[in-house]
């Protein structure tokens, strides 16, 4: 029906579809009302609206430009900006700002630093050569929100796993990543 549609009869539906749009149905159901597929339905109501916003994909930013935006935007929130002014200083919104934070645990140590809120106490955030000390004392020390940890047990570094019941279960001898051995953001578990 929609393929071999004469231009009248769009009309017609194009009017119809938007009764049933405007009176709160979805595009599915609209669909379905009309015995036209989706992604016809959706085709119309986009070729009927050339102004409409088109949401804008991420740009690519690689890390070291990220860091140093979040080190920037970190330093005009410890000046006294609020997050959305300092964002908009750096040029980022707020929410792609945070997303990166949440996304990133190297970002998100940068951003603490630079801020003035990190820790340095025996549970804060180390790099693998500061918690060294921690982990030969056997101590299990963990990447911060990793599924993963590791700990020392009998001269042998072991690494452990949480599994579907968030147990520990041993999954033999440690290999790290150069990943993890550069990150600087482990932590001791207490």
């Amino acid at each position: 029906m929609a393929k071999n549609t004469k231009p009248e009869e769009r009309t017609e539906l194009l009017a119809r579809i938007k009764e049933l749009r405007d009176a709160g149905n979805s595009i599915s159901r609209t669909a379905q009302i009309m015995k036209i597929t989706r992604g016809t339905v959706q085709r119309w109501i986009n070729a009927e609206q050339p102004d409409r916003v088109v949401k804008k994909m991420e740009p690519y930013v690689s890390i070291d430009e990220k860091t140093e935006i979040v080190v920037k935007w970190a330093e005009l929130i410890a000046s006294g900006e609020s997050r959305s002014k300092a964002a908009q200083s750096v040029g980022y919104p707020t929410m792609m700002l945070n997303r990166w934070l949440m996304s990133e645990p190297s970002l998100r140590v940068e951003f603490q630093t630079s801020v003035g809120k990190t820790q340095n106490n025996y549970g804060g955030r180390k790099s693998f050569e500061q918690i060294l000390a921690e982990v030969r004392a056997g101590r299990p020390v963990w990447r911060d929100g990793a599924r993963f940890k590791i700990q020392m047990v009998d001269a042998a570094l072991m690494r452990y796993e949480l599994d579907g019941a968030n147990v520990w279960r041993c999954k033999g001898f440690a290999t790290l990543s150069g990943t993890d051995v550069l990150a600087r953001d482990w932590m001791v578990i207490e």
